[in-house]
């Protein structure tokens, strides 16, 4: 018993320590936990299962009023709390794919095998209702999957669904089966999947050769991005100008290049929270404008450094916004300095808000 205890004790540090790690790690690691766990203890909870299994849904959800109330209440109180202050979404792109996608989901082949291998999922769930124990493991799986599958296929079609299918199928084989024929049809899904994977890495390989044969002997194993030297100083002149207005907020746009913060410049050269630009300009021009307005309500001036090349856009009519630096309305830019020496050009701007 002694040792039994040590071993529940040693299982459930472990399962907190991971749990903190998890909604500390990112926003889509403590959406990806948190979903499944809140999924679990609403079936297991708030609504009874033995009237699910019935599907009593009426009595299942109005014989918890108390729960049901005071979901509602908070719910309430917090839409009433948020309603006008000033937050935006972070994760804008993700839930805006029109501003973001360069297509729209369609109704591919590859649309139509994440559905298929959705409807298996569900299956394996359904067979399992007539076992609780069986049930409410797998209502953990299903759940994970429906929301780590919402997240990333709202972006894109075809390469977020390969990219999910080892995950997808680790989920398929983790699901507890109740009955044998579902297992039957679990396996020979597998198994198919596995066999054209097989095939069509082959046949690409063929089709391929040169290509394939140049990325297997290449020492080249990852493509790393082009980072500006972190201890990048601007031409002497520009230093002077910058040195001029005081440590004025300054934001570094190095082009194609990456940047770490520069001790060197004014706010470490993210003086502006606009970086990376491809992610901020795929918000709306609202919240955009929002954005600004806040920055600009702190320092109505700021300086932009850009190396080689910048240019402005104002709304998302404009073309090619993703590398441009959004204004919007009420800020205007002043070009304060330009030096271009050794195939490299530098130019200094100011950004300031019109009262």
């Amino acid at each position: 018993l002694l040792n039994e205890d040590k071993e529940n004790i040693s299982k459930i540090l472990l399962f907190y320590l991971s749990l903190v790690i998890s909604l500390l790690w990112s926003f889509e690691s403590l959406v990806f936990v948190l979903f499944p766990i809140i999924f679990l203890l609403i079936i297991k909870y708030f609504l009874n299962f033995t009237k699910i299994i019935r599907f009593n849904i009426q009595n299942t959800i109005f014989d918890n009023k108390f729960l049901l109330i005071l979901g509602l209440l908070i719910f309430l109180i917090l839409l009433a709390y948020f309603k006008d202050k000033n937050i935006y979404l972070f994760y804008e792109h993700a839930l805006n794919p029109i501003s973001s996608l360069p297509k729209e989901i369609l109704n591919n082949k590859m649309t139509l095998i994440f559905l298929f291998l959705l409807l298996l999922i569900y299956l394996i769930l359904r067979d399992s209702l007539i076992s609780p124990k069986i049930f409410f493991v797998n209502i953990i799986w299903f759940s994970l999957f429906i929301v780590y599958s919402a997240y990333f296929v709202i972006r894109s079609v075809d390469n977020n669904i390969l990219s999910l299918l080892p995950f997808i199928l680790f989920i398929i084989c983790c699901m507890k089966i109740n009955s044998r024929q579902i297992e039957i049809f679990r396996k020979k899904t597998l198994y198919v999947i596995i066999f054209f994977s097989v095939i069509s890495s082959v046949y690409s390989a063929v089709i391929n050769k040169d290509k394939f044969y140049n990325n297997f002997v290449s020492l080249n194993f990852y493509n790393t991005p082009n980072y500006l030297n972190a201890k990048y100083l601007p031409n002497e002149l520009i230093q002077n100008k910058i040195n001029q207005y005081n440590n004025l907020p300054l934001t570094l746009i190095s082009g194609k290049t990456l940047h770490t913060p520069n001790d060197n410049l004014p706010s470490r050269g993210y003086g502006l929270p606009i970086l990376p630009l491809e992610s901020f300009n795929v918000l709306t021009n609202s919240t955009k404008q929002k954005l600004l307005d806040n920055y600009f309500s702190i320092t109505n001036k700021h300086l932009i450094l850009c190396i080689n090349d910048c240019k402005f856009y104002f709304s998302n009519e404009d073309d090619m916004i993703f590398s441009k630096i959004f204004l919007g309305n009420n800020i205007k830019f002043q070009k304060i300095e330009e030096i271009e020496e050794n195939q490299k050009k530098e130019t200094l701007y100011l950004l300031s808000k019109q009262l």
